[in-house]
């Protein structure tokens, strides 16, 4: 089981197992479409799994900001 089914059945579980998950399960790349069709990719390496947190919890701020700045869409 990865990410987003650990967090479907937990919606309070630790991030970092999430990410734990993810790293030794593998990625794709949502650059390349063609990713889809190959097998995901482990991210290995000294602190992998910190290093992602730390790029997901960055992208969230990210989005977050985004989307207060943009606001609510006004109804038509």
């Amino acid at each position: 089981m990865i990410g987003g089914a650990m967090l479907a059945q937990d919606a309070g579980r630790d991030l970092s197992g999430i990410y734990g998950a993810w790293t030794a399960h593998g990625l794709l790349s949502p650059m390349r479409t063609a990713s889809e069709l190959e097998e995901p990719v482990a991210v290995d390496g000294h602190g992998a799994r910190a290093r992602m947190e730390a790029f997901m919890n960055a992208s969230w701020a990210a989005m977050e900001g985004a989307a207060y700045v943009r606001g609510p869409l006004p109804r038509g």
